[in-house]
């Protein structure tokens, strides 16, 4: 059995933060396998999305006043917590007490408490740290819309252990699918760097992954295009096939159905008015989750556009998570390298 079997044979237990729909857990189980143990938010739709979607699985409820003393220790942490007042869209508060991105002070001290192996934070673009990170678009990872997030990971000596197994099983995995380097993605090629617009961009005709090292150096690679047998046409609530065209955004949207493997719903529904809205279940797949999973839980139009605003594109996230892995991996070869060439 191969070191990640192993690991996932004993399943890493993890702890969500600021949890929302799960986005951010869903990639690091995809990433690192394991289990999640306990989640955290205190949004009542949250709460009854969550009690839908994870049965079974405790919340602990609004973090600013937890006994982390009391919270069971797990070997993952992850949080996408608040980003009103660090956006770029926001007033600018900043990460202070009292501040919705003031949380963040409650899970540093309980990332003190709790010693978790690996810790996993995801934020708008505007945020930085020292550390290892990775500033990424959904676009990059075939998505039609822009939506720039920065991931933050760190590792003690134990979590060492778990990120190498992730990157050598995706070595492993990326070399015996292909030998042609031009066939997959590869983080590490070079390239111009390239912008989208904020909502649904024109993309090109590949796909772009934007990534960043740890000296904020952002590098782009390609993926190939979107096939054209699996183009489709968009869909009326119905069901039926339309003519219309996606215009400049038409290799946006295939591209996106290729990469979730369904098609895209209808952008638009018939509001209690009689106006024409924006459909949530329009922005379901925008985010790169499966049909239904907010729109079909029972709560509101306007508590689902706010879960899937505030919430964590997948595979936007795994990618990110996986070429995170690599990285340590690689910076803890050099760290070895050095102390010996120091010796």
């Amino acid at each position: 059995m191969n070191k990640i079997n192993k690991l996932r044979a004993n399943m890493l237990s993890i702890g969500s933060l600021c949890t929302g729909y799960g986005g951010l857990d869903m990639a690091v189980q995809m990433v690192f396998g394991g289990h999640l143990v306990w989640c955290a938010d205190n949004d009542p739709h949250v709460s009854r999305l969550l009690a839908e979607r994870l049965p079974g699985i405790p919340s602990l409820g609004d973090l600013s006043g937890l006994d982390w003393a009391r919270v069971p220790p797990v070997d993952v942490l992850c949080a996408g917590f608040p980003c009103q007042d660090i956006s770029f869209a926001g007033r600018g508060a900043g990460i202070k007490e009292g501040t919705r991105s003031g949380l963040w002070i409650a899970i540093a001290r309980g990332i003190r408490l709790l010693e978790p192996k690996i810790v996993i934070v995801e934020n708008v673009a505007a945020l930085g740290y020292d550390a290892d990170w990775v500033s990424l678009c959904a676009a990059h990872v075939g998505a039609p819309h822009r939506r720039e997030r920065v991931f933050i990971l760190a590792y003690n000596a134990a979590g060492i252990e778990v990120l190498r197994a992730v990157a050598d099983a995706d070595y492993r995995r990326q070399h015996k699918r292909t030998a042609s380097p031009e066939a997959s993605p590869s983080w590490a090629s070079g390239g111009p760097e390239r912008r989208h617009g904020d909502v649904l961009s024109p993309a090109p005709a590949r796909s772009e992954n934007v990534v960043a090292d740890a000296a904020g150096t952002r590098r782009c690679g390609c993926v190939a295009g979107v096939p054209e047998d699996r183009a489709r046409l968009p869909e009326r609530p119905g069901g039926e096939a339309i003519s219309a065209s996606w215009g400049v955004y038409e290799a946006s949207i295939r591209r996106w159905e290729v990469v979730t493997g369904r098609a895209v719903p209808w952008p638009t529904e018939v509001g209690t008015r009689g106006q024409t809205r924006l459909a949530a279940r329009f922005s379901e797949w925008l985010m790169g989750l499966p049909a239904g999973y907010v729109t079909d839980v029972g709560i509101s139009r306007s508590a689902q556009l706010k879960l899937l605003g505030n919430g964590v594109v997948p595979q936007q996230a795994e990618a990110a998570l996986r070429w995170l892995a690599q990285q340590a991996q690689l910076t803890n070869v050099r760290r070895h390298e050095w102390k010996k060439d120091a010796s």
